[in-house]
């Protein structure tokens, strides 16, 4: 960089695209509500439909990642696949604001269309997606019951705000398989969340990265009764 170039910061409004399905019975007092977080490149169709299947008669939101690129191979009809994700510019603590002021203006359009209860609302991250969920409801613990964390984790140095989730539901689900998010990195932050207070539930399940429809049947026991629906 030249001797009289610099580098500076600015802000800006931005807009995001939020996939939303409402429940058939809306004229309720108060809705149950499921945030979906989705993966790195993960595909958002299967993801959105996944957590649809999980909370039937709730709000389901899904934010999809701001940071959007062309994945290699094509699709079917021959254009080229689009992938998202969730971190893109740096410092991280700058990626982290977007993506809580995105998640939370998301559920806050949503509020003005549909009555949805704060305690009966649950963030779900698979991937990349747990740490960001995980971030989004450390900046504003208020917005929900707890979360569900699929092969996920949080940046080290973000635990230091584990606290702030004291009496929250969590389900930490890995796999024993698992070589993004190993066995033994999951267990020590499965150890930080119940040493923060949270009501953890967890699994460690015989698969991989992939433990999205192995997991679903114990997704939507543990959701049931928080949801409430």
């Amino acid at each position: 960089m030249s001797d009289h170039a610099q580098r500076i910061q600015v802000s800006f409004a931005a807009s995001g695209n939020v996939r939303m399905r409402l429940p058939e019975q809306v004229d309720r007092p108060s809705l149950p509500c499921l945030v979906a977080i989705h993966g790195y490149a993960q595909p958002l169709d299967a993801f959105f439909e996944y957590a649809c299947t999980l909370a039937p008669e709730a709000v389901v939101l899904m934010p999809e990642g701001p940071m959007s690129f062309y994945r290699r191979r094509r699709g079917a009809d021959g254009h080229r696949l689009i992938g998202h994700a969730w971190i893109a510019e740096l410092p991280r603590e700058a990626s982290d604001r977007r993506n809580d002021a995105y998640i939370h203006a998301a559920l806050d359009a949503a509020s003005a269309e549909a009555p949805i209860d704060p305690d009966r609302t649950v963030f779900l991250g698979f991937s990349q997606g747990v740490g960001v969920a995980l971030h989004a409801l450390l900046s504003q613990p208020t917005r929900a019951r707890g979360l569900v964390g699929l092969a996920g984790g949080l940046a080290q140095a973000y635990r230091e705000h584990l606290p702030r989730l004291a009496g929250k539901d969590v389900l930490w689900v890995t796999g024993q398989e698992d070589p993004a998010y190993t066995p033994d990195y999951a267990a020590t932050l499965r150890d930080a969340l119940e040493a923060s207070g949270a009501d953890v539930e967890s699994h460690d399940l015989p698969v991989g990265h992939e433990l999205m429809e192995p997991a679903a049947e114990r997704v939507r026991a543990w959701l049931a009764p928080r949801l409430g629906a």
